[in-house]
């Protein structure tokens, strides 16, 4: 076993090579640990020696042979392989379901890939992997060898309302702005780059230390890849666009398309690597934000058209606007306003990163409220991140009067 400065049982690996600590937060401060020459019931089994991260979250079995784990601690444990759901939507239910309470069997490849935490007979957390087998590593470093599946209890999952949405992010220069806080979203972390392990997105994700300073750029496309995680797990049908806007407004491209749907889940991976890299790593000048609006009203016109093509009611519709500034194009931004407001089923919410003077913020309340949506003014990511990802599992559509 590798032991933390307090003791603490260090095991499992990051996607970076580090293993985890006993809360399961990577060790990047060093390269090398002292290994616990002892087991689990007192044995000398090796003497102290130091090993790299990669060898410690898998030490040799000849010199650290994890007792076999009590009958008794598997007090969930199901010896079937029945059919299980995406373990994603089991992270998620927690913050998308609030009713009844199920049991729900999860592969421990599943709990160790998507950062589900579960706990074993008296409460302690399970988390990673033993290399040897696959099987899931308790709060005391043995691997539960009874069997391959664990029960957890998760809230039953409320299926939230069918819709489409485009989100609209600011990439202008005032975006390379470091003043936006890391806090609350180590498990948000955990989860996507356990979910995706491209080098693009391992290394975006590195940068967003606990207590410190990111762009808000960088906030921007952690909470756009948040969203659409989030919202692609629901089921296919609805779609998702995103617009990035600064001298002009452009969609991303998902693999030749101009959104993303639920049938299409196995482009989330990449497609996150393309939001790195055009809103987490790019800035234009200015702040075109009425095109930008403009293109969004035409990609919902297409989308619900795609919804009556495919024998539907057009869908519910839902613009997401980030931006911390002043549109430089104020009157067609206001001008794109009235066409939204005309569109009944549409609704415009509006996140606005920074210190804005009074003049945008009124702007900017009053273009949300007549379109039936909210701005809000998150100073963390743990804030952003809630606030896209609460929308992406509980929008509640408003039938508005369309303005004439």
């Amino acid at each position: 076993l590798v032991v933390d400065g307090q003791g603490n049982p260090v095991y499992g690996q990051d996607g970076d090579g580090y293993p985890l600590d006993s809360r399961g937060n990577s060790f990047t401060a060093a390269n090398y640990y002292d290994m616990w020459a002892s087991n689990t019931s007192g044995e000398q089994v090796s003497t102290s020696s130091t090993t790299s991260p990669q060898v410690a979250s898998s030490p040799p079995r000849a010199e650290i042979a994890a007792p076999a784990a009590p009958a008794t601690r598997a007090s969930r444990a199901v010896p079937a392989t029945p059919a299980v759901q995406p373990a994603l939507e089991i992270k998620k239910s927690k913050a998308a379901g609030e009713t009844t309470q199920r049991m729900q069997t999860v592969a421990p490849d599943q709990v160790d890939k998507y950062g589900v935490k579960i706990t074993d007979a008296i409460g302690n957390p399970i988390f990673g992997m033993d290399p040897s087998g696959w099987y899931a590593i308790d709060s005391a470093g043995d691997p539960w060898k009874e069997t391959r599946w664990v029960e957890i209890d998760v809230p039953q999952q409320v299926a939230g309302p069918s819709f489409n949405a485009v989100l609209i992010i600011d990439i202008s220069r005032s975006m390379l702005a470091r003043d936006l806080e890391v806090s609350d979203v180590e498990t948000t972390i955990h989860g996507i780059k356990r979910a995706m392990p491209a080098p693009k997105i391992q290394y975006f994700l590195n940068q967003f230390k606990e207590g410190t300073m990111v762009p808000r750029r960088m906030g921007a496309a952690l909470a756009t890849i948040s969203f659409l995680a989030e919202k692609m797990t629901r089921g296919p049908g609805d779609k998702v666009a995103v617009i990035r806007f600064a001298d002009m407004a452009e969609t991303l491209d998902f693999d030749g398309a101009a959104f993303m749907d639920g049938e299409h889940q196995e482009m989330l991976e990449n497609t996150a690597v393309g939001i790195v890299e055009k809103i987490g790593n790019s800035y234009g000048q200015a702040t075109e934000m009425g095109k930008a609006l403009y293109l969004a009203l035409e990609l919902v016109k297409l989308m619900g058209e795609m919804d009556v093509a495919a024998g539907h009611e057009p869908k519910p519709a839902m613009c997401m606007l980030l931006t911390d500034g002043y549109p430089t194009d104020v009157e067609y931004f206001k001008s794109a306003v009235e066409a939204a407001k005309k569109i009944s089923n549409l609704t415009l919410n509006i996140v606005g990163l920074g210190s804005p003077d009074k003049e945008l913020l009124d702007l900017m309340k009053e273009s949300a409220h007549d379109c039936g949506g909210e701005l809000i003014m998150p100073d963390s990511t743990g804030k952003l991140l809630a606030w896209y990802v609460d929308k992406a599992a509980r929008f509640t559509p408003v039938k508005r009067l369309p303005s004439t």
